[in-house]
């Protein structure tokens, strides 16, 4: 894979288009409604059509940068076909052994313009229509103007599935990525029925030094990931610390449970979700170190709504959590939950 900056931005932009689905199992006190009310705004502002039209700036050109550019391809039944059939083969090759569980999940990719669909699996209403192709048998059809797309995971005729843009899988290497990102959101639903809520509100706002937080949070995760012995002990306790002062201020506002609720809650979707689909789909340790310091990068840029630390904190401490857990030889996956907090696994390893 080449590792240039073109891949790494059009990953990130990627990830900006993912949207969340709210979380179902909110009651209806003042609190929860407001907190649920954010992510239906939060879907509103990102899952347009239109928005995804969008013209993106292009990044400041340096000497070894390549021109960045979108490129829209016609959708192609044989190709998005091919996409299927890596993907299954990516999940027959794990074997459940990952979860110890099968991945396999309906997946649909889709084309921006003309929603036409191609899916591995039939729909439960019988509206696709079987395709041969030198791949296998695909499902095709279109999917209905008047229902939101983008890189997620949508429940239509009587189905939940992965979406994924097909403009998206073409223009990055990291087209199996975002397959397996949004199919893992499935079997979170289907086997745990775990969803996303909205990104972490108390970070954008930064009142009380999240931003900063956060951001020490993941930097100490990923130096205890790459350290032994005392030195990873030293970044392990970084870590805790930079979570317990966070969070314990939470502890002081109206919504501060639900908030704490949410940075787990962003850790066991978005953040196992992205664990999931780098270890399945890429199987050099170099390759997802050089995708877990981009992602590290990335937390560094403008502190803006939907698109800064409070959207991506989750993905990548979760990410680091799940990997540095399963290098400690920790046993975390059993049980978890959506309000599992993945530090206490790390307060325990330090007890020992």
């Amino acid at each position: 894979m080449n590792m240039n900056k073109k891949n790494i931005v059009l990953l990130i932009i990627i990830l900006g288009l993912i949207s969340w689905v709210g979380c179902s199992s909110l009651s209806n006190s003042k609190a929860e409604m407001e907190l649920q009310k954010e992510s239906e705004s939060f879907q509103e502002e990102t899952i347009q059509p239109e928005d995804l039209k969008t013209e993106i700036e292009p990044p400041e050109q340096e000497e070894d940068s390549i021109e960045f550019e979108i490129i829209d391809i016609p959708f192609c039944i044989e190709q998005a076909a091919e996409y299927i059939a890596e993907m299954t083969a990516i999940w027959d090759e794990d074997d459940g052994e990952l979860w110890g569980m099968y991945l396999h999940a309906p997946v649909m990719i889709i084309c921006r313009n003309t929603r036409e669909i191609i899916t591995n699996v039939p729909d439960n209403e019988g509206s696709l229509v079987p395709v041969e192709t030198e791949f296998g048998i695909v499902y095709s059809g279109f999917y209905p103007k008047n229902y939101f797309l983008g890189n997620t995971i949508v429940h239509w005729n009587d189905t939940w599935w992965g979406m994924s843009i097909w403009q998206d899988l073409i223009n990055s290497w990291g087209g199996l990525y975002i397959m397996a990102h949004e199919a893992f959101h499935v079997v979170q639903w289907m086997e745990w029925s775990i969803k996303s809520i909205a990104p972490l509100k108390h970070i954008y706002q930064n009142k009380d030094g999240e931003v900063e937080s956060v951001r020490g949070e993941v930097h100490a995760l990923y130096r205890a990931l790459n350290s032994t012995g005392d030195e990873r002990n030293e970044a392990i306790r970084e870590v805790l610390l930079y979570r317990t002062l966070r969070q314990e201020k939470l502890e002081h506002l109206e919504l501060g449970n639900l908030l704490l609720n949410s940075e787990f809650n962003n850790e066991i979707t978005e953040g196992m979700a992205m664990y999931t689909a780098f270890k399945l789909v890429y199987h050099d340790w170099d390759e997802i170190d050089k995708l877990l310091t981009s992602f590290i990068t990335a937390l560094e840029r403008e502190n803006v709504r939907f698109a800064g630390p409070d959207f991506l904190f989750g993905y990548i401490s979760g990410a680091l959590y799940a990997f540095l857990l399963d290098d400690l030889g920790i046993n975390w996956k059993e049980g978890i939950t959506i309000q599992t907090n993945l530090a206490v696994f790390l307060e325990e390893f330090l007890l020992q």
